[in-house]
Formats: C-alpha cells, structure tokens, sequence
C-alpha cells in the first residue's frame, strides 16, 4: 500500500485543541493533495471528543486506542521505584518522566510493529503541536 500520517494524542483541551489545528493545515497545505490516512493513536479520547476532530479537518481519520501495556517500562526497570529511576537522571541530560520516556520508546520502534503500519511503504509522524506553512 502507500503511506500515512500518524499522531499520538493526549486528552487535554490545549493539546486537542493544537491537533485540529494541525489537522486543519495538514489538509489544506499538503494532504488535499495527497489524501494519505490520517491514523491518531490515543489512551482514550471520548466520542465527543473525536467528533469534533473529525469536524476540524478533511483528512480520512481513523482513531485507534493503545492499552496501558503499549506504554510499559522496560523489564529492566520493573523492579525499581519511580524515585530510584529518575533520581538516576536528575540534571543529568536525560531529566523526562518516566510517561514521555514510555512514549518515546514507543514511538521509536513498537509503534511500527502495529497491525496499522503492516503495509505501509512510508509513515509520517507529526506532533500534535505541528503546524504545515
């Protein structure tokens, strides 16, 4: 098959507030144009919600829930308290949460091992804060 855009939202008002703005930009400076899928990973984001996502843009949007355990850390780490393991990072060059570790492991390799990424030859990831020109 061909490619698709993908984003990881939140439920937050400003954070689904900046993905229908994305969504609005993307369609109108790239995608109308293209009309890749538009697949939006997310933890739980109410119908309504999701509609109004959908009403903010263009794009063919397919939403798709991840479970908790899509977010684990790694087993190396399991037996350690939150404080043992960001203590070991405090002013050190790696000072995130252990969340936004979670998902940037996630993102940078079991994302792609998704049922939705088997066929896909090219897969754009985009921020939700992430505005085309």
């Amino acid at each position: 098959h061909g490619g698709l855009i993908w984003y990881l939202a939140h439920t937050s008002a400003d954070n689904v507030a900046d993905l229908q703005v994305s969504l609005f930009l993307l369609w109108r400076h790239f995608n109308r144009r293209h009309d890749y899928p538009v697949v939006i990973f997310h933890e739980g984001i109410q119908r309504s919600i999701r509609d109004s996502i959908l009403r903010a843009s263009a794009n063919r949007i397919w939403f798709l829930r991840l479970s908790e355990d899509e977010f684990r850390r790694p087993s190396s780490h399991q037996g350690s308290s939150r404080q043992d393991y960001t203590s070991a990072s405090a002013g050190g060059w790696n000072h995130h949460s252990l969340g936004y570790r979670a998902v940037s492991r996630w993102q940078a390799g079991a994302s792609f091992r998704h049922p939705v990424f088997a066929d896909v030859v090219a897969a754009m990831y985009l921020d939700t804060d992430t505005y085309l020109p």
